[in-house]
């Protein structure tokens, strides 16, 4: 997920807003890097159990990277998360002290669900009840079929966590959705609520191995 930090003065003519459209590539990583990327997602997936800084409230989250827009990267995948950050944030204008990338990965079964959820900063709502968001959120695919796609719902998560619940009921009438395939990339507005349910597995497709994601 990108997130843009806030710049001070005034804007050119020529600063554009990040594309918060929801949007699918082909083929945007090298066929021969894949299945080593494939692998490093695998050790950097690990479920930690942490505490807030100021409160000291539990929770269990998967591990997750950050990597500031004026960093080098130090591994290939920090690489692939700052040339993503790049790609969205082109023409954007951004302080690239607070800006970057926050990744992570996922090593999922084809029979398993990724529930329903917002992006967001579960330190700051667990501590002040706030949902952050990211700018733009993102899914990048290295193994091809067999997994649950990703689905997309336009459904903006509220500022305030009190007001989860209500935005979680009511009729969904459309959605987005991106079935798994080594090499594609996902974006769409890092607001919107999303998930990988496991009963859109494409059964054709299911003796082939398990989605990953970056």
């Amino acid at each position: 997920r990108i997130r843009v930090g806030s710049t001070t003065g005034g804007t050119s003519p020529r600063d554009v807003a990040p594309d918060y459209s929801t949007r699918v590539w082909r083929s945007v990583l090298p066929a021969a890097a894949i299945p080593r990327l494939a692998e490093d997602c695998a050790s950097a997936y690990l479920k930690v159990k942490t505490t807030t800084r100021n409160r000291g409230i539990e929770y269990e989250t998967n591990a997750t990277y950050w990597i500031g827009a004026s960093r080098a990267p130090r591994t290939a995948l920090e690489a692939v998360a700052l040339d993503i950050f790049r790609h969205h944030s082109r023409g954007v204008r951004f302080d690239a002290s607070s800006s970057g990338a926050e990744w992570w990965t996922q090593v999922v079964d084809e029979e398993l669900d990724i529930p329903f959820h917002w992006d967001r900063d579960y330190e700051l709502q667990k501590e002040e009840g706030v949902c952050l968001h990211p700018h733009v959120a993102s899914v990048t695919y290295l193994t091809g079929l067999g997994g649950a796609p990703t689905l997309v719902l336009p459904v903006a998560s509220p500022v305030l966590a009190a007001d989860l619940p209500a935005a979680c009921a009511g009729r969904i009438r459309s959605a987005s959705a991106c079935h798994p395939a080594a090499g594609f990339h996902l974006a769409f507005d890092g607001r919107l609520l999303h998930g990988a349910p496991a009963a859109l597995v494409d059964p054709a497709a299911a003796a082939a191995s398990p989605a990953a994601a970056a």
